[in-house]
């Protein structure tokens, strides 16, 4: 059985994968950000009294629930239409 952390047998340096791009932060996903946050703010904002009065004991978890669903689906929307800009 081989040692899988040996070199190669002709003395040669193993091969590094490159380094992955795109994952620093950019102006696009800045701008994502922003937006899923406002998203998360107007979520919260409309939802919270309207649930307050039809279930009072769960008004926090489905204010949080649907701020958050509002949040990700703004970003991801965001994020989509900003990396089709020039």
């Amino acid at each position: 059985m081989t040692d899988p952390f040996a070199p190669p047998p002709d003395g040669r340096a193993p091969d590094r994968p490159e380094p992955k791009t795109g994952r620093g932060w950019t102006k696009e996903k800045a701008g994502a950000w922003f937006a899923g946050l406002a998203a998360l703010a107007f979520a919260r904002d409309l939802t919270f009294g309207t649930v307050r009065r039809l279930t009072p004991d769960h008004a926090y978890t489905v204010t949080v629930v649907v701020s958050l669903i509002a949040a990700v689906i703004g970003y991801r929307l965001a994020l989509r239409w900003l990396r089709r800009l020039p």
